[in-house]
């Protein structure tokens, strides 16, 4: 679902985002996220930017695990200058999420605080998809984004 590495040709360490499941491969620089951890793009092994990272994906966790009935999370991504990406997240039945892909401009990449991702908060109207949608079991993401933060504190995102 989630990966961080180095581009191929060596440069700035990027996340990728992928979900088969409505067609999304999205790439995101770790620019905003490497101020606010005082880390460096340039430099793979970078604990600063890896530990703000795991924060992120933190705070993702709990929003998916505390979704109530109907209510949606957005978890960021995209940390832009023009806009915020973000993977929607809602709970529609016990067990069952639904999920797509999209972006606000209500909010920017540096107006957002990467670590304090559990605490974000979007507006339904702000929302622009750029995917579709698909049903998931809220287990499977959360399994998901589980594993993506121990592949982090075990160094394996670090590509």
């Amino acid at each position: 679902m989630l990966s961080v590495k180095s581009d191929a040709d060596g440069g700035a360490i990027s996340m990728h985002l992928a979900v088969e499941a409505i067609g999304l491969d999205e790439k995101a620089d770790l620019y905003y996220l490497s101020l606010e951890g005082e880390g460096n793009t340039q430099e793979p092994d970078s604990t600063a930017l890896f530990s703000t990272i795991e924060r992120l994906l933190s705070g993702w966790l709990f929003q998916v695990k505390n979704l109530e009935a109907q209510q949606v999370a957005y978890l960021p991504f995209d940390f832009s200058d023009e806009y915020l990406g973000c993977l929607k997240c809602k709970l529609i039945s016990p067990g069952k999420v639904s999920i797509s892909y999209g972006y606000t401009r209500e909010r920017y990449g540096h107006s957002v605080i990467p670590s304090q991702s559990k605490d974000f908060k979007l507006s339904e109207e702000s929302y622009i998809p750029t995917s579709g949608s698909a049903i998931l079991e809220s287990a499977v993401v959360i399994n998901h984004i589980e594993g993506c933060i121990k592949s982090l504190m075990n160094g394996k995102g670090r590509r």
